[in-house]
């Protein structure tokens, strides 16, 4: 198998085999920090055991199901934010790949 990933300013083709965790995990409706922790220790686990790609579910740091965009605003997150620091805190996390099941707050147009 050969995988082309693409980070800013740089390029990786890895073609020997890798493992891969898909992290699931039962995030908590509006418990945003608790969701942040949990999803670090779980990435964390998964670097332990070699991924050098972990994945989360679509939402899972926001904790998924809002009626609307003001009850989820709380919830959504910058890059860099709260949850690319916890789990740089981890070098083992960073040294693996992890696409987060993050909603990224880039900007409010009225």
């Amino acid at each position: 198998m050969r995988v082309t990933i693409c980070l800013p300013n740089r390029i990786h083709t890895m073609q020997e085999p890798f493992k891969v965790a898909a992290i699931e995990f039962n995030p908590e409706f509006m418990e945003f920090e608790k969701n942040i922790t949990a999803a670090a220790a779980i990435a964390e686990e998964a670097a332990k055991n070699g991924a050098r790609l972990i994945v989360m579910p679509e939402a899972a740091i926001s904790g998924y199901i809002y009626r609307d965009l003001e009850q989820f605003l709380p919830y959504m997150d910058s890059v860099p934010g709260k949850t690319t620091d916890a789990l740089s805190k981890s070098p083992l996390a960073i040294s693996a790949i992890s696409p987060l099941g993050l909603q990224r707050l880039i900007a409010i147009l009225a």
